[in-house]
C-alpha cells in the first residue's frame, strides 16, 4: 500500500486496487459554530403556542428540533466541502460516491467529528501478450460475427490482470439489489419471495452479480485500453449519426462515444492476423 500526504495533514492510503481511504475531522469549535447557524435557520419554521411562526425566543425553539437532524445538517453543511478539497488538492478521480463512516461515535458538540471516507479510483488493468493467442483465435470458422466478438472478449478476461476494487463491486452490487426490491414490490412480492420464484437465493443472486461485473470492467478497461495504445478514435460526426436528433444530451453522446470506441476496437481486433 502507499500512502500521499493530504492539504489537512492527515494521510490518505491508496491500495493496489485503488481503493482510497483518509479521514476527514469537522472540529469541535467549526461543528458548535454550525449549529447556531443550523438552529437559527431552523427556528425560522418552528411554530410554538403563544408565538408567531418563526418568532418564538431561539432557547425555546431549540427544543422543539431533533438533535439528531440538526447533526444531520452540519455534516450535510460542512463534509461535501472538505471532502471536495481534499480530492481536488491531491489530484483524485473517484468513480463513486464515498462510503462515509463516523469513527467516534455517538456525535456530541463537546468533541471533534472524525469521519471515515472510502472511495475508488479506476484501477490499473495489465493485458499480458495476446497477440498470438488473437491471430491463432482469429484464423477459426464462427457462426457470426457476435460468436466471433464474444470468442476475443473471453480471450480479453483470460489474458488481463486487475483488481477490481472491493468497494466498487458492493456498490455496483447494492443498486442492482435495490433496484430488485422495487421491481419485487411492483409484483406485490418480497425480495426473497421474487428470488425464490426464481429459483435463486439473496447469498447466489450477489455472487452472480459480482462475477457479471468483475467480467464487464475487465473487459471494458481492456478495450479502452487497446483503443488507447492504437490509437483507435471516433469522430464526433460518427457520434451525431448515432444520436436521436430529440434527445442530444451529454449523457447520451457519451454513452454513443462509449458504444462507438468499443465497436471500433473490435473490428480492429478481428482484423489482426
Amino acid at each position: 500500500m502507499t500512502s500521499i500526504q493530504p492539504s489537512n495533514n492527515k494521510d490518505i492510503t491508496i491500495s493496489k486496487d485503488k481503493t482510497i481511504t483518509f479521514i476527514l475531522t469537522i472540529n469541535q469549535d467549526i461543528s458548535k459554530n454550525e449549529y447556531q447557524k443550523v438552529i437559527k435557520d431552523a427556528a425560522k419554521h418552528v411554530e410554538i403556542k403563544g408565538f408567531r411562526k418563526g418568532k418564538a425566543p431561539l432557547d425555546l425553539a431549540e427544543k422543539e428540533l431533533s438533535p439528531t437532524k440538526v447533526y444531520e445538517q452540519i455534516i450535510q453543511n460542512i463534509l461535501p466541502k472538505k471532502y471536495e478539497q481534499v480530492i481536488n488538492d491531491n489530484k483524485l478521480n473517484p468513480i463513486i460516491r464515498p462510503q462515509i463512516i463516523l469513527k467516534n461515535p455517538p456525535l456530541s458538540l463537546d468533541k471533534d467529528w472524525q469521519f471515515e471516507i472510502t472511495v475508488c479510483q479506476k484501477p490499473e488493468l495489465k493485458l499480458t501478450s495476446y497477440q498470438t493467442d488473437l491471430k491463432t483465435l482469429n484464423q477459426q470458422k464462427f457462426t457470426d460475427v457476435q460468436d466471433h466478438d464474444q470468442k476475443i472478449l473471453d480471450l480479453l478476461v483470460k489474458k488481463a490482470k486487475v483488481t477490481i476494487p472491493k468497494i466498487l463491486l458492493d456498490s455496483q452490487i447494492r443498486d442492482r439489489v435495490t433496484q430488485l426490491i422495487d421491481s419485487a414490490s411492483q409484483a406485490g412480492m418480497t425480495l426473497k419471495q421474487f428470488l425464490d420464484s426464481r429459483g435463486t437465493t439473496i447469498e447466489k443472486y450477489q455472487q452472480s452479480l459480482s462475477e457479471n461485473f468483475i467480467r464487464e470492467w475487465t473487459i471494458g478497461m481492456s478495450l479502452d485500453k487497446i483503443a488507447d495504445d492504437k490509437h483507435i478514435n471516433v469522430d464526433p460526426s460518427e457520434i451525431q449519426k448515432t444520436l436521436d436528433p430529440n434527445n442530444q444530451s451529454e449523457s447520451q453522446y457519451n454513452l454513443s462515444y462509449y458504444i462507438l470506441k468499443q465497436q471500433k476496437t473490435l473490428d480492429f481486433l478481428r482484423q489482426i492476423k
